[in-house]
C-alpha cells in the first residue's frame, strides 16, 4: 500500500496485529512521528518490526535523513511514552554486514508493555550475526562493540598493512 503521508496512516487505531517496515524510516524527515502513527495503529498486543540502515550509502527517495544506532530503539520508545503510549522495546540489534553492504538496525517493539509476557522469545538469543543488542528487561548490552563493523575492519586492515611490510 502506498500512502499519501507517512504521518497519517489510513488505518483505524488499535486495529493491526503486526506492522513490518524495512528500509523506510531513513526516508522520513520526522521518523518519530511515523513511529507514533505506527504505534497508534497497532492493537495493544501488536508488534512492530523495524529494519533500517545503521550505516551505508546516501540514497535519496526523496530524502535520506537517518541512520540508526544501537540506542535508537530506546529513543523511539521514550518518545512514545512521552506521548502516552506505553511502548516496550522487546529487542534491538545491529546486524553484521553481508557482501560489504551496510549494517542494519533491527528493532522489535510492542505497543503496550503490559503484554510483554506474551512474547518471551528473542531473535538475538539465536541470531549470532549481530552486535550491540538490547533486550527487554535486560540492562547489559549484548555482544557489545564500541566500534562499528566498518571501523573495526578499517583498523584491522591498517594493522595488517603495517605489520605485513
Amino acid at each position: 500500500m502506498v500512502i499519501d503521508s507517512p504521518y497519517e496512516f489510513p488505518f483505524v487505531d488499535n486495529n493491526i496485529d503486526l506492522i513490518l517496515s524495512r528500509s523506510c524510516f531513513q526516508h522520513s524527515e520526522m521518523d518519530w512521528l511515523v513511529f507514533l502513527e505506527t504505534m497508534q495503529s497497532l492493537r495493544p498486543e501488536g508488534l512492530f518490526y523495524s529494519n533500517a540502515p545503521s550505516n551505508g550509502v546516501y540514497h535519496r527517495y526523496p530524502v535520506d535523513c537517518w541512520r540508526f544506532f544501537p540506542d535508537s530503539g530506546k529513543d523511539l520508545t521514550t518518545w512514545a511514552r512521552k506521548n502516552k503510549i506505553s511502548t516496550a522495546l522487546l529487542e534491538s540489534y545491529v546486524s553484521n554486514q553481508h557482501l560489504h553492504e551496510c549494517n542494519d538496525f533491527v528493532g522489535i517493539f510492542l505497543k503496550d508493555e503490559r503484554h510483554a509476557a506474551k512474547y518471551p522469545s528473542r531473535v538475538i538469543d539465536t541470531f549470532q550475526d549481530a552486535r550491540n543488542g538490547h533486550k527487554y528487561d535486560c540492562t547489559v548490552i549484548l555482544k557489545h562493540s564500541e566500534l562499528t563493523e566498518g571501523r573495526e575492519k578499517n583498523i584491522n586492515e591498517k594493522w595488517e598493512k603495517h605489520f605485513m611490510k
